[in-house]
């Protein structure tokens, strides 16, 4: 899917989902809300979406994977 608004390049995380739209969040903190029919198909909370040089959105697995390892680390830091 190709954005049709302006939206920084690069990965962005979904925070959550409010009515039709998924509110995301990227590294710098700054949020905004993308329709969900925009999104590639299986995002979820918590999945990375990278928006590329030509406003292609697509999904990256494999900073999800290294997201939910960081976490699965830290959570046995602390138990």
């Amino acid at each position: 899917m190709k954005v049709e608004m302006t939206m920084e390049k690069g990965l962005w995380i979904i925070d959550r989902f409010e009515g039709e739209y998924a509110v995301c969040e990227n590294l710098n903190g700054i949020k905004c809300n993308i329709q969900k029919n925009m999104l590639p198909k299986g995002c979820i909370e918590g999945s990375c979406i990278e928006v590329l040089e030509d406003d292609t959105i697509i999904r990256n697995l494999e900073e999800e994977e290294k997201r939910r390892n960081l976490i699965q680390d830290l959570m046995k830091q602390l138990f």
